[in-house]
């Protein structure tokens, strides 16, 4: 544990120090300049932090901890972890691309985020419900559809909030809300590592399906 958050705070001071104006225009803000512009951008920074960082958390947790601990506690073969994660994958391929273009052609964004963060949360749900093998699969499909539907309306949502497109404002905003919402696959390991320990496995996933519910 204390590897991954370690090699997870490398890769985001990594990250933060790549960070680079799209623009080569000599005027352009710097990045940390355009960070604290986003920062004081109070409907971008409320999708941010209300919906893609915990949702991020909510992922990255079920996918390195959560599922492989639940998995191993039902006396699962270590074997079936490897064939279980990838649907989330699976799932998301297959379903990010056609809502992105759903959600250009209706024009709307709000619907699918909220819709999103409600699937993921009920990914959580289905892991204890269905139990085993089976209902981690169901979790890790579930999951992956629920992201996929909030993933595109959402940058889309926030690259709308902060100016017109094409403009640099959207850029420097668009890396910024990148690099802000890696936090929450950061938080990840630690805060699923805790929650475990004092909640248990099953109140752990009520909690964070509780949290994905809510960023909606």
């Amino acid at each position: 544990l204390g590897c991954a958050v370690g090699y997870a705070a490398a890769a985001a001071i990594a990250a933060r120090l790549r960070v680079v104006v799209l623009s080569p225009d000599k005027q352009d803000r710097s990045p940390l300049v355009a960070l604290r512009a986003f920062l004081r951008n109070g409907p971008a920074m409320a999708v941010t932090a209300l919906a893609a960082v915990p949702d991020r958390l909510l992922a990255a947790a079920m996918l390195l901890l959560i599922t492989p601990l639940y998995l191993a506690e039902a006396g699962e073969a270590t074997t079936v972890v490897g064939r279980v994660l990838p649907r989330y994958f699976i799932a998301f391929l297959v379903t990010a691309s056609w809502i992105a273009r759903l959600s250009d052609r209706l024009g709307r964004r709000k619907p699918f985020v909220i819709a999103g963060c409600l699937l993921s949360g009920l990914a959580c749900v289905l892991l204890p419900w269905i139990g085993g093998a089976v209902g981690a699969a169901a979790s890790c499909l579930l999951l992956g559809v629920g992201q996929a539907v909030l993933s595109a309306p959402q940058m889309a949502l926030v690259t709308e909030l902060c100016g017109e497109k094409g403009s640099r404002a959207v850029e420097q905003g668009l890396a910024s809300f990148r690099f802000i919402e890696r936090a929450g696959s950061i938080a990840a390991a630690p805060v699923a590592a805790i929650c475990v320990g004092f909640l248990g496995l099953s109140k752990s996933l009520a909690a964070l399906g509780i949290i994905a519910a809510l960023a909606g």
